[in-house]
């Protein structure tokens, strides 16, 4: 407040003298009503009209309070609030330094810092509330992934993916958490795109960029069975299927150390004659230069002989006229080893009267010649030890007197290496004809 008297002042408050408040201008800071009187000399003027000053108390400091955690990571975000009152204007602060339109009592803090806050009421500001601190962690970069070999191998491989970062790894494949991968290296052997993320101080960096691995599978295929054959021949052929690629034939004669046979590189391998049991298997390998072992068959080398014989039977003791007389001649492998297939013959001469003859055959078996009485059964079938086949020969007499004889002589002849021929391989049968 100024006086217009540049001198003489003296100044008032609410009718009482301030003590030392004689200077043409006056500070008032308290409530109340000033007025001024001016000496001339010994001379007073009267006081001057009052000027009422009033004084407004600043609103108290405001309390903030977050709505979260204040330290997090790059994008991340906290709510700050203050004291609500529904008066006043507001104004946040960050590090000193008024936030621009941040005039409501919350505020979204999005970068680190220390925020305070002030409410202005009746044109007084408050003090600054106590500071709010927000850190934020920015993100790790994404970090890097470097192969320790080739992405490319077959079943069974692997190759070594390694992260730029030492710590706070987590690796993914094809976008889905592989659990327990946290480690700098991270051994990949299935086939997929492998990324890995670091996590450092709780925030977590984009994903690295993704290491493509392929695993090439080999499909081994199998080869035909097993079999079991004479010393001296040869087995059936040998026949990969199942798969494609190229092939190559091994040999072993222990089951375990397999070598490879020269040439024997078709999908068909047809062995030579063995006289000791004999393993055999294929390696195949991929177009990928992928390779897997197939089954392994034995071509098992059986001792022993195949040893037919010959039982011959009838339906009855007699026969009579115009009665059929059934007779059976059994052949049965009595040896150790099954027959090769080579032709079997059993050969059926009957001595009888006028009569028609009839025969059943079992399968495998056909008539290959009939001379008269004289008959001729072959076949070829394997007969392996125990079988048996029963060939029937029906005779029906047309005339006969008592005392005739019908004889039925049966010889089984097996062509196979080292059948034991002549050693029960005859039979004779003898029918008496009755009155009738």
């Amino acid at each position: 407040m100024t006086s217009s008297s540049a001198t003489g002042n003296q100044w008032y408050k609410d009718g009482a003298i301030i003590s030392g408040a004689t200077g043409q201008t006056y500070s008032a800071n308290a409530s109340g009503t000033y007025t001024v009187r001016v000496t001339n000399g010994t001379c007073q003027s009267n006081l001057s009209t009052g000027t009422v000053v009033t004084v407004n108390s600043a609103p108290p400091a405001l309390v903030v309070s977050a709505g979260g955690p204040t330290t997090f990571c790059t994008g991340g975000n906290v709510l700050l609030t203050s004291t609500y009152n529904t008066t006043g204007a507001y104004q946040w602060y960050r590090n000193g330094t008024a936030i621009s339109g941040a005039i409501y009592y919350e505020y979204t803090a999005t970068t680190p810092g220390t925020y305070t806050v002030t409410r202005v009421l009746n044109g007084c500001t408050s003090p600054a509330s106590a500071g709010m601190a927000v850190t934020v962690n920015s993100n790790s970069t994404a970090p890097t992934v470097s192969a320790g070999g080739a992405t490319t191998f077959c079943t069974g491989g692997s190759v070594n993916l390694t992260s730029s970062s030492a710590t706070g790894n987590q690796w993914y494949k094809d976008g889905a958490i592989i659990s327990g991968a946290t480690g700098q290296t991270y051994s990949a052997n299935a086939s997929g795109t492998y990324t890995v993320v670091v996590t450092t101080g709780g925030c977590t960096s984009l994903a690295s960029a993704g290491t493509s691995v392929t695993v090439n599978p080999a499909v081994a295929g199998t080869i035909s069975a097993s079999q079991t054959i004479l010393s001296g021949s040869a087995p059936v052929a040998l026949v990969f299927i199942g798969s494609t690629g190229a092939v190559q034939w091994q040999i072993s004669t222990d089951n375990i150390a397999f070598a490879n046979i020269s040439g024997a590189t078709a999908t068909v391998y047809a062995p030579g004659a063995l006289t000791a049991t004999t393993y055999y298997r294929a390696v195949v390998t991929s177009a990928g230069g992928c390779s897997a072992v197939t089954n392994t068959v034995t071509i098992t080398i059986q001792s022993g002989v195949p040893d037919l014989s010959l039982e011959s039977s009838a339906s009855t003791d007699s026969y009579r006229r115009f009665i059929p007389l059934n007779t059976f001649h059994k052949i049965t492998n009595m040896g150790n080893l099954a027959t090769d297939g080579s032709t079997i013959t059993l050969t059926v001469v009957v001595n009888a009267g006028l009569g028609t003859f009839n025969y059943a055959l079992p399968a495998g078996w056909a008539l290959q010649s009939q001379s008269g009485t004289t008959f001729v059964f072959t076949t070829n079938k394997i007969m392996n030890p125990g079988d048996n086949d029963t060939i029937k020969i029906t005779y029906t007499a047309s005339s006969g007197r008592i005392g005739d004889i019908a004889i039925f002589n049966g010889n089984i002849l097996n062509n196979s290496g080292g059948e034991i021929n002549n050693v029960n391989n005859n039979s004779s049968l003898t029918i008496t004809f009755q009155s009738n």
